[in-house]
């Protein structure tokens, strides 16, 4: 593991081997090490297993229960090797040019919370409040809405377990934790510039979740990804900036 930056966790599974090619050679160029998780792939999750953590109603396809599985099995890592914070990809992932320098500079601002804490790192096409551009701090306190990369703290992580212990889950990974948190009163926050990009989301893989972009082909999909990510983020802090300068004078 890295000796500068939290242990590293990264999801997958053991047949994608252009994912598992992809996130080698993208941690590589960041010079981060890591662990792959790639227990409870669709086939090795058993019937105990699933009575344990799913709703029998659930309507989850065994991929949304094999990844949240695998979030999961990241958290138990993380308490049996008592590590205070931990970094957790799915395999999908690419890391922003300056992604080293970046998450020093949010492990910092990180020391500045409290602890029970998710910090999402993603986001560059996700609709936001008005708050968010207002903002000028570099966490904006909002729930995550996916689950491709984030940092949790050992706290954050305890109380998940402990919820799982008398709870099921009933919605995929990112609901499910976005509901645990909330029910644990766990704080989840962005960084206001993101870290990472998810590859399925753009076009870089198909995706094995999403039933709408897996009909749509990479070029398309990369399209939208760029339309929405101007439209949601870039034109609306442009606004934001340029009328914060009016508001000033």
């Amino acid at each position: 593991m890295s000796t500068s930056f939290p242990p590293i966790y990264v999801l997958s599974v053991k047949t994608f081997t252009d994912r598992i090619n992809h996130i080698q050679n993208e941690l590589k160029k960041h010079n981060l090490q890591f662990e792959f998780i790639f227990n409870y792939d669709v086939y090795d999750i058993d019937e105990k297993t699933d009575k344990q953590f799913f709703l029998k109603d659930s309507n989850l396809s065994p991929a949304a229960k094999s990844i949240t599985l695998k979030h999961i099995t990241a958290w138990r890592n993380a308490v049996l090797n008592n590590y205070k914070q931990i970094l957790v990809f799915e395999d999908d992932v690419v890391l922003n040019k300056n992604f080293t320098k970046n998450l020093t500079k949010l492990l910092e601002e990180i020391k500045k919370i409290p602890q029970e804490y998710l910090v999402f790192l993603g986001g560059a096409d996700t609709k936001v409040p008005k708050e968010f551009f207002l903002s000028h701090s570099i966490l904006y306190e909002l729930n995550m809405p996916t689950a491709e990369g984030y940092i949790t703290d050992l706290p954050a992580i305890q109380k998940r377990l402990a919820w799982l212990e008398s709870n099921k889950i009933y919605l995929p990974a990112d609901h499910a934790t976005v509901k645990i948190d909330n029910d644990c009163r766990i704080k989840q926050y962005w960084v206001r510039q993101p870290l990472i990009t998810q590859g399925s989301v753009f076009g870089l893989f198909p995706t094995t979740l999403d039933k709408s972009r897996s009909q749509k082909s990479p070029i398309l999909n990369r399209l939208i990804f760029e339309w929405k990510k101007l439209k949601r983020r870039t034109l609306p802090q442009t606004f934001y900036n340029i009328t914060g300068i009016f508001r000033k004078k």
